[in-house]
């Protein structure tokens, strides 16, 4: 009877033993475990912020280090890069490029820096004789044309619905030739007619002094960048196909971050990152575009090339009007100097 006491004792005690050790070993996976969710969680953390700013960093305005790759970005998250800041803008700490001791022209892209010739030029060839045996002027066509589609793409941006410009221009088409007369819009211009129609928007062309104004503002030490409603992968082939230089981190489409002009808030990323720079303008030929620009706190500076008539009763005067965009670098360098 001792002895089965004792054995069963013995027994006991093991199984004591063993679950003792299974419970330390169980700690132990669960200290591992922890750690490496908390590591993950870390590191998941980190690349989201990453994320987050990634499309903010481009190549450094001075040396030329690039943050748009992937290999430095994921670098970042073990060693701090000396191009980093706060704000998550990245400028190299020996640049006298920074906004507090820079000058930038900030450029509206399509209808000030390129014309809508090339549009019409399509229309033209496309629907010239039909619209002209309507009594309807192609060119003005393409005007309402774009306007309604600035307005709509306005309205559905402010209402937080926002749409690319791209996209509802297209679809605006037929209703433009509605609201031209034209009684039956889809008999009058098939699928065809439009797709051949929108690939001249895709053409459109530098006005002539463009490449000069860049130059003049460049050699006066500015640099020349663009806040555009555009594809930014079309607006940058305009510059591309002219030999224009214009580099793309330069470049900022609103459908980046899903804000149309002429909303404040379009404008604000830029100024904010800008705002302490020596001189910091705001360039358009629209004028509901720069004055809208100046309200943000920009510098103002309206060419008429486009609207020919600037009316100031209704959006006041800007710092710098011109005629030509020429003419507009000139007065920018002059009011600056």
């Amino acid at each position: 009877m001792q002895e089965t006491i004792s054995a069963q004792k013995s027994e006991i005690s093991a199984l004591v033993k063993g679950r003792d050790e299974i419970k330390r070993e169980l700690k132990m996976v669960r200290t591992e475990k922890t750690n490496e969710i908390e590591r993950k969680w870390e590191i998941t953390n980190k690349m989201n912020a990453l994320i987050q700013t990634m499309d903010e960093w481009d190549e450094c305005r001075h040396c030329g280090a690039n943050f748009g790759t992937y290999g430095l970005e994921l670098l970042f998250i073990l060693i701090p890069r000396p191009h980093s800041s706060s704000s998550g803008l990245h400028y190299c700490p020996d640049s006298n490029m920074s906004p507090s001791n820079g000058k930038y022209v900030v450029f509206d892209i399509v209808g000030t820096c390129v014309s809508y010739d090339k549009l019409t030029e399509a229309v033209e060839k496309q629907l010239g004789d039909k619209l002209l045996a309507e009594n309807v002027k192609p060119s003005l066509l393409v005007n309402i044309w774009i306007e309604a589609s600035e307005r709509e793409y306005t309205y559905l941006s402010i209402t937080q619905r926002y749409v690319a410009f791209d996209k509802l221009f297209s679809s605006l088409f037929y209703r433009m030739l509605w609201l031209a007369g034209i009684e039956e819009p889809r008999s009058f211009a098939s699928e065809a007619d439009i797709e051949k129609i929108t690939h001249g928007y895709m053409e459109l062309e530098p006005r002539p002094d463009l490449k000069r104004c860049f130059d003049k503002l460049r050699a006066a030490g500015f640099t020349v960048r663009g806040l555009t409603a555009g594809d930014f992968d079309r607006v940058l082939g305009y510059f591309d196909k002219a030999g224009i230089e214009f580099p793309k981190e330069h470049l900022i489409s609103c459908d980046s971050f899903g804000v149309g002009k002429p909303d404040l808030k379009a404008y604000a990323s830029t100024f904010e990152e800008l705002k302490g720079a020596k001189e910091l303008w705001f360039a358009a030929a629209h004028m509901w575009d720069v004055s809208s620009a100046k309200q943000v706190g920009f510098k103002s500076a309206y060419c008429s090339v486009l609207e020919k008539e600037p009316c100031v009763d209704i959006f006041g005067e800007m710092d710098v009007m011109s005629d030509t965009l020429s003419e507009m670098a000139d007065k920018i360098i002059q009011a600056s100097s």
